[in-house]
């Protein structure tokens, strides 16, 4: 596991003990759980949505656009909306899903969850009403760095 998501679990922490799910939303999504032994059981990475977006930009400049709708209702009435709603609903359904299958398969009973990266609070206000306990912070993965250097060097 890479640092960036040993951050994310550690900085959860300073919140509540364990089990963790953070959620890490920039380039790549990171799903990450820390189990109530504080065992780090893995997760999921997948394309973050300025990704997914700029992948599909690749294949077409007819498909670029300008800026995401984070809070989508209906169907997209033109390729730009379409691509958008696509995107944020495609990355929030599979954060649910991620979510859901690791609460079920991996037996993790009332996970607290934390979102934190570039647009992680605008999606974890899309998924407030599946997840109301979760909470947005920007600065997760610093809160992780301050909690090793409190531990290490403040003994």
């Amino acid at each position: 596991i890479g640092i960036d998501r040993w951050l994310g679990m550690i900085g959860a922490t300073a919140y509540k003990d364990p089990p963790i799910i953070s959620i890490d939303c920039g380039t790549a999504i990171t799903v990450n759980v820390l189990d109530y032994k504080y065992k780090a059981l893995g997760g999921a990475i997948f394309a973050g949505a300025y990704t997914q977006k700029n992948s599909l930009a690749q294949i077409s400049e007819k498909l670029g656009f300008h800026k995401f709708h984070f809070l989508p209702e209906g169907c997209g009435n033109d390729t730009p909306s379409a691509i958008s709603l696509g995107v944020i609903v495609g990355v929030a359904g599979a954060i649910k899903l991620i979510i859901e299958n690791i609460i079920k398969y991996d037996h993790i009973e009332n996970p607290s969850i934390y979102f934190t990266g570039g647009y992680g609070g605008k999606i974890q206000r899309l998924l407030a009403s599946d997840f109301p306990e979760s909470i947005f912070d920007e600065n997760l993965i610093f809160r992780g760095m301050a909690k090793l250097y409190d531990n290490i060097y403040k003994q």
